[in-house]
């Protein structure tokens, strides 16, 4: 019954997604690094060194919803909230590295002016917070004692949780618009751009 009760919690996940053209494309810029330092040695290794060089800890890009459970979205986007500087870092290198191409550097000058949209920030905190909630109420159902009654009691009080934060912004989100105000964060400059990405709401 536990695998039943998340399993359906997926299914709603992948349903908001495709019912959401922002979250859409959100998952489409996240799945473009999970390809890019899944698939290359030569990138993991320039992140590493990045990662060294601004003293955060190294962190694996994986995929956000997926065919995985919600927890690793959220481990996901963990991490690149966390490694975001060294992500910025190795996006100005390689954009301006002129042993690449012109395309190669046309494309990592494009993650790099996504990255430091104030609309992008904004949207990495938002994911981030509803996918911790997600996280935490799928590890709940995924326990073997769960009962019908008790599911139906986590999903009410998700949903009077997400009302609330609709709201109220907290956490991740709540930093993520400071740092729009300040326009700084982890330390990068953050740029208001002629043309914002569209917020997920």
């Amino acid at each position: 019954m536990a695998h039943s009760f998340n399993h359906r919690l997926e299914l709603s996940v992948h349903d908001a997604v495709k019912a959401c053209c922002e979250i859409d494309h959100f998952k489409l810029f996240s799945d473009s690094l999970y390809a890019l330092y899944s698939q290359s040695p030569k990138a993991q290794r320039e992140l590493a060194d990045c990662s060294a060089e601004v003293e955060c800890k190294e962190r694996r890009i994986g995929r956000i919803l997926d065919v995985r459970w919600v927890a690793s979205s959220f481990r996901t986007l963990f991490a690149v909230w966390k490694s975001y500087a060294a992500l910025n870092a190795n996006f100005m290198q390689r954009a301006s590295n002129t042993l690449c191409d012109s395309r190669e550097r046309s494309k990592f000058l494009g993650f790099q002016k996504k990255f430091q949209n104030p609309s992008f920030i904004k949207n990495l905190g938002i994911m981030l917070d509803a996918l911790q909630e997600l996280s935490e109420l799928s590890l709940a159902l995924q326990k073997a004692d769960v009962t019908l009654p008790t599911a139906q009691r986590l999903l009410s009080r998700q949903l009077e949780v997400f009302a609330a934060r609709k709201c109220n912004g907290v956490y991740h989100y709540s930093d993520a618009c400071h740092t729009v105000t300040d326009k700084v964060f982890f330390s990068i400059t953050v740029d208001e751009p002629g043309c914002r990405d569209r917020e997920i709401k």
